[in-house]
């Protein structure tokens, strides 16, 4: 077993029922909105005093550019999901210190990815896949030649 269940209803009162198709999107221009004025006031409350996570992130290329993405848990015989960790020491202890990682409200991923699928301060096992010096090291070395290539 990868992961224990947490309750995410019981730290917020929030739920969506699907994701939007490209969410990194979705909030960048959000928070563009937010910077210019043109979002509602309730949008902006509710950003300012959402809690904050840390997630694990990934760089990845899309269409020629550096872009940034969530790096989902896929657990043998249960649904996708994303681990979002209360403190930064909860993430480095259960996906190790090679884990780059993105601080953002738990709202704004909530409204990318849906609340269903968010496991807040899962315990993962020893076992779990993790970034190792390696690992980072290669995938550097993927990312340079995707550039260089594309």
């Amino acid at each position: 077993m990868e992961r224990r269940k947490n309750d995410l209803r019981a730290l917020i009162n929030v739920q969506t029922s699907e994701s939007p198709e490209n969410g990194g999107e979705k909030i960048l221009e959000q928070r563009e909105t937010q910077k210019t004025g043109g979002g509602t006031d309730k949008q902006v409350q509710t950003d300012r005093h959402s809690p904050c996570v840390f997630v694990p992130i990934r760089p990845s290329i899309k269409e020629g550019k550096v872009v940034t993405e969530y790096e989902l848990r896929v657990p043998e015989n249960d649904p996708p999901y994303l681990p979002a960790f209360s403190s930064l020491s909860l993430l480095e202890e259960n996906l190790g210190m090679f884990q780059t990682w993105g601080e953002v409200t738990l709202q704004e991923v909530i409204e990318l990815i849906g609340a269903e699928h968010i496991e807040i301060n899962p315990a993962l096992d020893q076992e779990a896949w993790r970034w190792t010096a390696e690992r980072v090291s290669d995938y550097e070395k993927y990312m340079k030649r995707e550039l260089e290539d594309g």
